[in-house]
């Protein structure tokens, strides 16, 4: 989900408090951005209104549920920063890391990591989706507030 006119634009820096974002794969340090995508729409929707639920679920296990657990990010953080450095055989750094959703393991995401060659938009993405606004009568925005106990405000 991003905005018009351009949805795969960087976020601006403006909007990182103290100069970094908040983001589970964002870089601790605040000197490139991460833009978070999703397979679906339901996929996408579910990550981003996931911090307004009435309540959370807490996971004692410190596997898989650490990485996906929104509230730590010193783990997630400090394998974003040792990935954004990862190259590939030609030495050509990875473009970002794919991860299931803490919503459903069948729910895919991907965090793609700002490299010098972007402008304002990563040079590897491009749409799957119609860049329609979302609007009370959206069933992927309907399904993914019912999921997270969310409701239309009277």
């Amino acid at each position: 989900m991003g905005f018009a006119p351009t949805p795969w634009q960087w976020t601006d820096w403006a909007y990182a408090e103290d100069g970094r974002f908040d983001g589970r794969w964002d870089d601790p340090g605040g000197s490139w951005r991460t833009l978070y995508v999703g397979e679906t729409r339901l996929a996408c929707l579910l990550e981003l209104l996931a911090r307004f639920r009435p309540s959370s679920r807490v996971s004692d296990d410190l596997d898989a549920a650490a990485i996906r657990d929104a509230r730590p990010r010193t783990l997630t953080r400090g394998i974003a920063s040792w990935l954004h450095g990862v190259t590939d055989v030609d030495d050509v750094p990875l473009d970002g890391i794919e991860f299931a959703s803490r919503h459903g393991d069948d729910l895919t995401l991907w965090a793609i990591f700002e490299r010098s060659r972007d402008g304002d938009v990563s040079a590897i993405l491009a749409p799957r989706f119609d860049n329609a606004g979302l609007g009370t009568g959206d069933a992927d925005l309907n399904r993914a507030m019912e999921l997270l106990g969310l409701r239309w405000a009277d």
